[in-house]
């Protein structure tokens, strides 16, 4: 019966097919799961940590603050309301995976908030100069209305505010500043030095206007970050460490600095010494070149006496004994899993096939075909536009490909078979 069962089983097409697909599924399943743990229970932890001290991630972040403050000024100056701005600092895809590390791991972020965006764009925004009927403002001029500006007094209207070039004089010279506005009194030295000042009555006639502030640019913000280094806008400020297993901020706009680890220099130090002011790079490091692993034995003997009654009434006594060893050892793989891969990777590379499919990378396919114009004495002159042709070389480039995949795959895969 169980033979008939099987037969009428094994026989119908469907059911092959559903248990062959169970067992390819399995099978995938099992390499899955195999690939994703072994490399976790071979390289287990190590008792080491790769750190970035707090004077390597300072000089790292001191050699990278220009170039990340003008990418943020940049990023500002374009940003609309409602947008945060991230700079993170990330780790390379060169250098890193060969100590264990992925590329993108985040060291350090600049983070600020659109709050904090939108103060900065009008905090450095250029004032917008004073529009005084008939009268030519000089340079730097700042129209102040009252009440409410500090140097107001009764019965003023306005009044305006001009920087003067006497170093370290205080006081108004005609000459630098020219004549006030037609209606204006002045000019008078100012409560702050380096300033002159010129008022207007609410009596009197040619009222001023100020124009609206021009939009901050990059440098602009760049000078205010500069004006202000340490202000709770400022890039120090706002930048903080990450590192491994912590996650960055999130924000509308990201600007990644990917660096080396020249860039970035790091440290491997016992996991139980890692200073609190550092950056963790690597939880599980490998141990330093000549790092001595610790290793125990211990040996436990145990002796079994036994006593026999012979037949004559005499006794035998028999001793055995029993030694048990046990030793346990830190004696491990040290190789990195990423070096491991960074070493395949460089014999594929040096390999045939991998050199062959290395060259597909430089194939470009063109977006915008060209125009021929042919001159000829038997036909005459006339154009050819090979767009017009398009749909034929997108059909060509498609066969190509198919080609190339089906090529690759007999070489891989195949061989000489």
């Amino acid at each position: 019966m169980a033979h008939v069962f099987s037969r009428l089983l094994f026989n119908r097409p469907p059911l092959r097919a559903a248990l062959a697909l169970s067992s390819y599924a399995t099978l995938v399943y099992c390499v899955t799961v195999t690939l994703c743990l072994w490399p976790r229970m071979v390289f287990a932890a190590t008792g080491y940590s790769r750190i970035m001290t707090a004077t390597q991630f300072h000089t790292m972040m001191l050699a990278r603050q220009a170039a990340q403050a003008g990418a943020a000024a940049q990023a500002i100056a374009l940003a609309g309301p409602g947008t945060s701005i991230a700079v993170r600092t990330i780790t390379a895809a060169t250098g890193w995976p060969g100590l264990a590390i992925a590329a993108g791991l985040v060291l350090a972020q600049m983070h600020l908030n659109a709050q904090q965006v939108q103060d900065i764009k009008a905090a450095s925004a250029t004032p917008g100069a004073p529009d005084i009927p008939s009268y030519p403002e000089p340079s730097g001029a700042q129209i102040r209305q009252c009440p409410g500006a500090p140097e107001c007094q009764t019965n003023w209207a306005e009044y305006i505010t001009v920087p003067t070039p006497m170093p370290g004089g205080v006081g108004c010279i005609l000459a630098m500043v020219g004549s006030p506005p037609a209606g204006w009194n002045g000019w008078y030295s100012a409560q702050a030095p380096q300033t002159c000042l010129a008022f207007r009555y609410t009596w009197n006639p040619n009222p001023s206007h100020q124009n609206e502030p021009q939009p901050a640019t990059s440098q602009d913000i760049q000078d205010y970050w500069n004006e202000h280094p340490t202000g709770p806008n400022s890039p120090a400020a706002n930048t903080t460490p990450v590192g491994s297993g912590e996650s960055a901020t999130a924000a509308t706009t990201v600007i990644n600095d990917p660096v080396t680890p020249t860039d970035a220099p790091t440290t491997v130090v016992p996991s139980n010494q890692v200073p609190d002011d550092s950056v963790m790079v690597d939880p599980n490091a490998t141990p330093p070149a000549g790092t001595q692993t610790s290793s125990t034995t211990s040996q436990q003997t145990t002796t079994t006496t036994t006593t026999t009654t012979n037949p004559n009434g005499s006794t035998t006594t028999q001793d055995d004994s029993t030694t048990t060893v046990q030793c346990s050892t830190g004696d491990h793989e040290l190789r990195s899993f990423g070096g491991i891969l960074q070493e395949h990777l460089t014999i594929w590379k040096g390999s045939g096939i991998a050199g062959q499919i290395a060259l597909l990378q430089s194939l470009t396919w063109p977006t915008d075909l060209p125009t021929i114009a042919l001159n000829s004495s038997l036909f005459g002159n006339f154009t050819v536009n090979f767009n017009d042709w398009s749909t034929m070389f997108l059909a060509l480039r498609a066969i190509v490909i198919a080609g190339a995949g089906f090529a690759a795959y007999r070489i891989i895969f195949v061989g000489n078979g």
